[in-house]
């Protein structure tokens, strides 16, 4: 019998959120891809891990396999780092992760940089840790570096307030960010625009907000390296204090030549994007 981890780490995310959709989120999957893992998981042994009805409950036996899948989840993750490490160590290739927002700059200093051959880049907005073999590099806003951590200050974020270049209306409504994207803490100066704005339209994300202003629905605050060398924005503002924004890597790995010359690259490479700068 052929049984797959990600089957029995369905059933065991499953059990311990309680739902399908709490699962799913935290294995970063679709709720329909979680049920299937677990039908297969069902499938192959032979019996039920889960009572289906107006509320999903486990089994003694879904209960019985989470809390052993519970007890293997450190040691198939250090499993996991280890041979993600090895295999690296192979190709010397290094892993970046970056959210959507600072996204474009990153992409800039790669292609600077010539690394692209020797990287990938996750995209979250989740702070992931940075263990060696998991995540090399971090570009992030507005963080200063732990213990764990050695860190370098790129330099402050240049803002503006952009709008389409064909927009001439005075007042120009406002493309407001959703209250979920104004209350993150390296995002503060999306607050340079009123609650009580004229709003033309609510988005969640900085590039729905760039895509906004391209289609002309108004103005909005944005980030200089992803609006003002595009010619269908203009800026109409320049905005002050823009956030701090660090690479980060372990500090666990100054003696990784390697890494530390791909890290130095990069630092110079992004530094060398004047229109992100103030």
């Amino acid at each position: 019998m052929h049984i797959d981890w990600k089957d029995l780490q369905a059933v065991e995310a499953l059990v311990r959120t309680g739902t399908l959709a709490g699962a799913a989120s935290e294995l970063g999957l679709r709720h329909t891809t979680v049920s299937r893992r677990i039908d297969r998981l069902e499938d192959a042994i032979g019996t039920p891990v889960l009572l289906r009805g107006a509320r999903l409950r486990p089994t003694a036996v879904g209960r019985s396999i989470a809390e052993k899948v519970d007890g293997m989840r450190h040691s198939v993750a250090e499993i996991e780092d280890l041979l993600l490490t090895l295999r690296r160590s192979r190709e010397q290739r290094f892993v970046i992760t970056t959210s959507d927002i600072l996204l474009p700059l990153l992409m800039g200093a790669i292609a600077v940089a010539g690394l692209e051959q020797r990287v990938t880049v996750h995209v979250s907005d989740a702070e992931e840790h940075l263990d060696p073999g998991h995540i090399d590099f971090a570009l992030r806003p507005s963080q200063e570096p732990s213990g764990s951590l050695r860190g370098s200050r790129l330099g402050r974020a240049r803002l503006g307030i952009f709008r389409a270049v064909h927009d001439r209306r005075a007042p120009c409504p406002w493309i407001a960010p959703s209250p979920e994207l104004r209350s993150r803490h390296s995002l503060r100066w999306l607050r340079v625009v009123p609650r009580d704005a004229d709003v033309a339209i609510e988005c969640g994300s900085l590039p729905a907000m760039r895509d906004a202003c391209i289609a002309g629905l108004g103005r909005a605050p944005l980030p200089a390296f992803v609006a003002a060398e595009d010619r269908r924005l203009r800026q109409e503002k320049r905005l002050e204090r823009g956030p701090p924004l660090w690479l980060l890597s372990p500090a666990s790995r100054r003696s990784d030549r390697v890494l530390q010359a791909a890290r130095s690259d990069l630092i110079a490479a992004l530094r060398s994007i004047k229109i992100a700068w103030a």
